[in-house]
Parts: structure tokens; sequence; C-alpha cells
């Protein structure tokens, strides 16, 4: 049986509440996005140090807090034209809701959009992922060519071949015009960003925790 010493004998990981109702105590909690990022990363934590024990136990109450809450809200602070924007999100079972706030030029205020993204195009994405990782950095412009393969996409919004040639070659920049395809994209890898899955930066992007479909969405 799992008791509190034992997890915090075991990397002490979390610390004794000093005070009652002081909730923060528990380490790396208040630095967590949500939760359910705080609960991964623990589970990761103890799967590397083999304590499966403890595994299970912190697996179950992630299970136990996805019944409850089938729909999770998290915000990230973004710098977006040297100002703060929000990116906000929400998950069902069968997508993820995701607004941001764009503005059409610099004097104008920042407006929500709201972006429907479906089950089936994350595990696209994460196929793509799946295919490309080797523990490097990954060019965006080769994830478009293995989402749009794995997608079955292979024309743009001007029905121009996103494949060229006898030899296939993919055009990112016919798939970057495409500005549907392309915001859609970005906006899935923002996401992956901020659920702690991969660090994306611009042009790259690196995974940090592995991931499928089951993960996203269990």
């Amino acid at each position: 049986m799992v008791n509190e010493s034992d997890i915090l004998r075991n990397g002490r990981e979390l610390e004794t509440i000093d005070t009652p109702g002081n909730y923060d105590a528990i380490k790396a909690l208040s630095s967590s996005k949500s939760f359910k990022t705080w609960l991964e990363s623990r589970i990761n934590i103890f799967r590397k140090r083999n304590n499966l024990e403890v595994v299970n136990m912190l697996e179950q109450v992630k299970s136990a807090y996805l019944k409850f809450h089938p729909e999770l809200m998290s915000r990230a602070n973004l710098e977006s034209w040297k100002s703060k924007s929000t990116f906000d999100f929400i998950k069902t079972p069968e997508y993820y809701k995701v607004t941001t706030w764009e503005k059409p030029d610099q004097d104008h205020e920042a407006k929500p959009i709201n972006h429907i993204i479906y089950k089936s195009d994350l595990n696209n994405l994460i196929q793509a992922f799946n295919k490309l990782n080797v523990g490097k950095l990954i060019k965006t412009k080769e994830l478009a060519r293995e989402y749009c393969i794995f997608a079955g996409i292979t024309h743009n919004c001007d029905n121009d071949n996103l494949f060229e040639g006898q030899n296939k070659i993919f055009s990112f920049k016919k798939f970057f015009l495409d500005r549907s395809k392309h915001l859609q994209l970005n906006i899935m890898l923002r996401l992956f960003n901020e659920l702690n899955y991969i660090k994306y930066r611009g042009g790259f992007s690196q995974v940090i925790n592995n991931f499928d479909i089951q993960t996203l969405f269990p």
C-alpha cells in the first residue's frame, strides 16, 4: 500500500504541507499549467524511477479526475504584437475548441477567433510526429508534409497540387499560402506545446513527453 512517506522518500517530489490550506506546498504544483499536466509530469518522473506502485496510484487519480472533468480549460500567456495575447482551449470527448485573439493590424484591438480541432486531425499530426521523431528538432515543413500524407490532403485552397512532379516533392510554399490549412497546423502545434507534449518554436518542434491519441482523449 502506498502512503505519504513512500511518496516523499521516492524522489522527494512531494513536500509536507506546513500550514492548513497551503495547497501550493506540493512541489511544482504552482508552476504547472493545469492539474492534469502536473499529474502527467509526476507520472513521468516516477515511471523513469521505475516506481510502478506510485505510477499506478497517480494514473488512477488522473482517470478519476478526467472522469469528473470532461471539459478542461487552460490559458497560456503569449507574446504577440509586443503585448499580451491569450490562447484558450476547451477539451470535449471528440474535439478541442481553441480560441485565439487576433488583430487585423497594429491599430486595432484583438478579437477572439474560435477554431474546432477534431480528434482525427490531431491523430494525423501525432502519426506525423511518430514517424519523424528520432530525438531531434523536427522542421515544421517536414511535419506539414507527413501530416498531409496521413490526412489525405493533396491540394491547397487554390487546387494547386501540394506534391509536385513524378517524385511527389512536397511544396511547403503552396501549403503555407493556404491560410486555413497552415493556420490549423499552427494551432495544433501550439496546443501540443501548451499541453506540454512538445516544444514548438517557430519553424521547429521537439517531442518532450511521449503521447498518443489515447493520451489526449482517454
